[in-house]
């Protein structure tokens, strides 16, 4: 399923500044944490993306091309691990975009068409809700099985939701192998009053391959 930056930014809204405070910034591979930004888009900026008309919301700011970031090789069905460099202490959602590059994946600007492949959404009940990202600083999931041959970007969020407009910490890896999904980009709620019974995770169903 393949969506577009503008339909799903709209649902956020408004223009603001956050301050970042966690990125993923490193892959686990073989049972090791590789070096910060070897093989993920280091960023230029210490404030998140927060407008949602902006480009920055593809790569994050300053990364719309690799520069010297390596390309990872992988296979489909390959399970894929992100590491933080500190923990996530903010209540929102995590959604993993892919994208296929046209050619080689330093290159590519992320203006093609993303697919979501992995989501953690919160748990709800008629009295609460729990957000299943507070306190984790490692990711792990399953690249579909599917994937075509090629060199990708694979783009992992955390949509802050304690501020409106929502913050946005995203980072984005180089791959070789995964394919396709433009992505959304959170949702303006208030958490606090009235008690959420339900949630709604941004944008489409996750693609199952």
């Amino acid at each position: 399923m393949e969506f577009s930056l503008a339909s799903l930014t709209l649902a956020v809204g408004i223009t603001g500044s956050a301050d970042a405070h966690y990125r993923f910034s490193s892959l686990i591979a073989g049972g090791q944490t590789t070096t910060a930004y070897q093989y993920v888009r280091q960023n230029s900026n210490y404030n998140s993306p927060a407008s949602v008309g902006s480009n920055d919301l593809r790569c994050n700011t300053g990364a719309n091309t690799g520069g010297s970031t390596q390309t990872y090789p992988v296979t489909a069905s390959t399970q894929v691990r992100f590491k933080m460099d500190q923990a996530i202490y903010h209540v929102g959602p995590s959604p993993v975009h892919i994208s296929k590059a046209p050619s080689t994946a330093p290159n590519y600007d992320g203006s093609g068409g993303w697919a979501k492949i992995y989501q953690i959404a919160p748990t709800t009940t008629s009295s609460e809700i729990t957000w299943n990202t507070e306190n984790k600083d490692t990711f792990a999931f399953t690249l579909p099985s599917s994937l075509a041959a090629g060199e990708h970007l694979l783009g992992i969020e955390h949509i802050a939701l304690h501020s409106m407009p929502a913050q946005f910490y995203s980072s984005y890896a180089q791959f070789e192998v995964p394919g396709k999904i433009s992505f959304p980009s959170g949702i303006n709620i208030n958490i606090c009053y009235p008690v959420l019974t339900s949630y709604s995770m941004p944008g489409p169903a996750v693609w199952s391959g």
